[in-house]
């Protein structure tokens, strides 16, 4: 039987109490002084499952035995309910006060899965609740049916802004510090102020939303390089591929939503080819300026560093973090743990005569242990790209290299992106005959 250090069961009306937690060697040992008093007995409601999900019935006393460190408890008693009736309620905590962050994650992981295999309604009404340093928080309880779904996102916004909380995101950090962390601001020409900054986010904002407002289907060729390291960098296996890229726009009411995908030579879409092979698939990255956008620029901190020349050009260095908790997360995971948002931090290098973000690099804003994702850097350069048919120029990816640290494998994706041009869908009517 497995169990994580943060999840906590217990019937809310105390007629039961089991509690499955970790606690480290130091906190035991501030706990030295003894409890007040003993109970004489514990009882304890116990649900037995399969490792695939199913509960298990008809199992008899003989079946269980209890533990108290190595050393075997009798049972006082033992009956099997069959029924346990209305009158129980459920209530899930999940303990992010007393546990690390990485066991806090694993909880999540492991409630969301068992949630997962269930399948249909919950036997009790079921409610879900977090202890924090502020107490315990319970919220709104939901009926069997419900329960989830609604507890599946409660599990992700709360564990995942707890951990993300624990990092020391680049906005906050010296500019020592930062320059360890990301050598290429070694140039850097450092600020002393953030007078600048307002105007700075005011004016890339424009560039931004100019680019999603006035945005034209396109399609261009993509050459990407797919490789597992070997611990000191040198590739251990790579695969090369050519695809079609495309970023096109679907009108949905008053808003645009725009998509990137990519299709073979024959036309049909590429979804996540080669990951049984040990690759990932890493995408989205026209996508990647949203944060600068001024209908998600209130998601992320902001912090002017300075100015850096890239190449022929003067820029504005920018950081920024996705704030926890409040963020609408735009970078994901998916797998078969199924789809964990990601919090992200990053550098943007802004021209500071276009205030066109010409280079920009994120960073995960903290581990996800709970699907094994260590580290992941991407780094997308842009490119001014004209057009004989549109009369402003856009700025496009020209390559993307995306490192990661994924489940015990170093793993790099290299894109590069050439050839734009509009993306149209001919079509034409027959007729009879």
């Amino acid at each position: 039987m497995q169990h994580a250090g943060a999840i906590r069961w217990f019937a809310e009306r105390f007629r039961a109490l089991l509690l499955l937690s970790i606690v480290s060697p130091a906190l035991a040992t501030q706990q030295s002084n003894p409890p007040e008093a003993v109970p004489e007995s514990i009882s304890l409601d116990v649900v037995v499952g399969t490792k695939s999900g199913p509960t298990v019935s008809g199992l008899r006393r003989q079946d269980f035995t209890v533990l108290d460190g190595k050393a075997v408890v009798p049972l006082d008693s033992f009956q099997a309910v069959l029924n346990p009736g209305s009158a129980m309620e459920v209530v899930v905590v999940i303990d992010n006060l007393n546990t690390s962050v990485s066991n806090a994650a694993y909880a999540g992981s492991v409630l969301r899965k068992f949630l997962a295999n269930h399948g249909g309604p919950l036997a009790q009404p079921t409610a879900l609740a977090f202890l924090t340093d502020s107490g315990i928080h319970t919220q709104a309880t939901f009926t069997s049916e419900r329960f989830q779904t609604a507890a599946v996102a409660q599990v992700q916004q709360v564990v995942g802004s707890d951990r993300d909380r624990d990092a020391l995101p680049y906005v906050d950090q010296p500019f020592d510090q930062l320059v360890r962390s990301i050598p290429e601001l070694a140039a850097l020409q450092p600020s002393s102020d953030q007078q600048l900054l307002p105007t700075i986010l005011s004016e890339t904002a424009t560039k931004v939303d100019e680019f999603f407002d006035n945005t034209i289907d396109l399609l261009a060729e993509e050459d990407i390089t797919r490789s597992i390291l070997k611990s000191n960098g040198s590739i251990r296996s790579s695969q090369q591929l050519r695809y079609n890229y495309l970023i096109v726009h679907h009108v949905n009411g008053p808003t645009i939503e725009v998509e990137e995908y990519r299709t073979d030579a024959n036309g049909n879409r590429v979804e996540q080819a080669g990951l049984d092979q040990g690759f990932s698939f890493t995408s989205g990255f026209a996508l990647i300026c949203i944060h600068f956008s001024k209908d998600f620029r209130s998601d992320s901190r902001f912090r002017y560093l300075g100015r850096e020349v890239v190449g022929s050009r003067n820029t504005y260095v920018v950081a920024f973090d996705e704030k926890p908790g409040q963020a609408r997360s735009v970078d994901s995971a998916s797998g078969p743990w199924g789809k964990v948002d990601l919090l992200v931090q990053g550098i943007a290098w802004v021209d500071q005569d276009s205030s066109q973000i010409v280079r920009i690099r994120t960073d995960l804003l903290a581990p996800h242990p709970e699907i094994g994702l260590e580290q992941q850097t991407t780094e997308v350069s842009f490119e001014e790209i004209h057009l004989l048919d549109v009369p402003e120029p856009l700025w496009l990816p020209s390559s993307v290299r995306v490192d990661a640290r994924f489940q015990g494998k170093n793993l790099r994706n290299d894109h590069r992106y050439t050839n734009y041009r509009r993306y149209r869908v001919a079509s034409r009517m027959l007729g009879p005959g």
